[in-house]
Parts: structure tokens; sequence; C-alpha cells
């Protein structure tokens, strides 16, 4: 709980929500999606929620992945059970 309020968080919300399920619908929608898109280890970056570059990249390659999904996801765009100003990517 140091950390949590080292970085501002509210030790007792902290608390609720690591000892609680309230986001385990979430956490495992997450799951099903990058392994839909091939994640077998970490890091694995999800972009658009279309697209994936697995492993450790260079700033170049995660930059193409960017540009590549700007190019077919309109931004703003929501998706599947998800509001566009959720603030997830």
């Amino acid at each position: 709980m140091r950390l949590a309020s080292e970085v501002g968080l509210d030790p007792t919300e902290v608390r609720s929500v690591l000892g609680g399920g309230q986001y385990a619908e979430a956490v495992r929608r997450d799951e099903r999606l990058v392994t839909g898109l091939g994640a077998t280890g970490v890091p694995f970056f999800v972009f658009g929620r279309v697209a994936a570059v697995p492993g450790a990249q260079s700033p170049e390659i995660l930059l193409e992945a960017i540009e590549h999904v700007g190019e077919r996801v309109p931004v703003g765009a929501s998706f599947a059970g998800e509001d566009a100003s959720a603030g997830r990517a």
C-alpha cells in the first residue's frame, strides 16, 4: 500500500479493488483479446485492438504499427462494449 500512497491512490480503495472481483470480467476480456491476437508472453503491444507487436521492439517498429493502425481505425472509435471516452486503446 506504500506504493499506492506514493502515487496518490487511496490505499483503502486499492485494497478493495485488489481483494474484490469488480474488474475480473474486464481482465478476462482483455486476456481473450490478446490471446486472439497471438500473445504468448510479454512484452506484447496491442494497437487499436486490431493489431499487435510481440516482444521488445525498436521505436521505429512501434511507430510503424501505430501509423498502420491509425490508417485503419478512426480517431475516437469505440470498441464492442466500450465507450470511446473510456481511455483505453
